[in-house]
């Protein structure tokens, strides 16, 4: 699925590559839960009309999956064919947020969705909005039909600066204030991970990565911020949530 084209030029080519192991991670949630006692769902999106399981060869031919080449990329026909879709997996997706009025979201948004701008109360949290396509682009390999994963949209990826390479574009940040008359100063990365785990997510999943030197940056680290970022996993790690993040974003080749 694909929900119109990025803003961002070549850095969000490798921001979607670094996410591409997410969608299998879902497809096989059920899988994974086998070792707390839980049996695997078959999604009846697995199943033809008569009721007979559909091939990989059949998903690979169909409109979804020929629309999304991260699906391609990670053979997720082959774990669809197993019956494995994520079915009503609850997946936390911490990325720019999502498009609520997508068709295909319909049902797969959960309540718990919300943004982590700072600084905190800034606006309603509970305002579902991205400014930049790639949650949703992310969200639609995770969690649009016919997947069946449910989807919590934590938005905590937000450029603040201006791109230097595309210096007329505004950042997610100017946007923002453009459409709500108040402008965020970045976001809680952290308090989306915690918040995950605190909320039942099975599956995480960050799309950031980090940068030293570029002013277009997701998320700047410094020890503070790394000791901070490790509490967090850990405590997700605690909650037996499967954490699958982006990396290398920034060395892409």
């Amino acid at each position: 699925m694909s929900s119109g084209p990025l803003r961002r030029g070549p850095s969000r080519a490798g921001l979607l590559f670094g996410c591409l192991l997410t969608a299998l991670m879902v497809a096989l949630g059920p899988v994974a839960a086998e070792d707390d006692g839980l049996r695997p769902q078959r999604s009846p999106s697995t199943l033809d009309s008569a009721g007979r399981p559909l091939t990989a060869a059949d998903f690979e031919a169909g409109e979804a999956y020929t629309g999304d080449w991260r699906l391609r990329a990670i053979n997720a026909a082959d774990a669809y064919a197993r019956g494995f879709t994520g079915l009503n997996v609850p997946v936390a997706v911490v990325d720019s947020g999502i498009d609520p009025n997508h068709p295909k979201f319909a049902g797969r948004i959960l309540s718990d969705s919300r943004n982590f701008w700072t600084p905190v109360g800034l606006l309603d949290s509970h305002i579902l909005v991205d400014v930049n396509s790639h949650g949703t682009h992310v969200s639609g390999t995770i969690g649009a039909s016919p997947v069946g994963s449910q989807i919590s949209s934590l938005n905590a990826i937000m450029t603040t600066e201006r791109n230097p390479f595309i210096p007329d574009e505004p950042s997610d940040a100017e946007i923002i204030n453009q459409r709500y008359g108040r402008r965020p100063t970045g976001t809680d990365v952290e308090g989306a991970v915690r918040y995950a785990a605190n909320h039942g997510a099975r599956v995480l999943n960050g799309s950031y990565g980090y940068s030293f030197k570029d002013p277009h940056v997701f998320q700047a680290y410094s020890y503070e911020a790394m000791v901070d970022a490790y509490n967090a996993m850990k405590a997700a790690a605690d909650q037996d949530a499967l954490q699958v993040f982006a990396s290398g974003n920034k060395h892409v080749p």
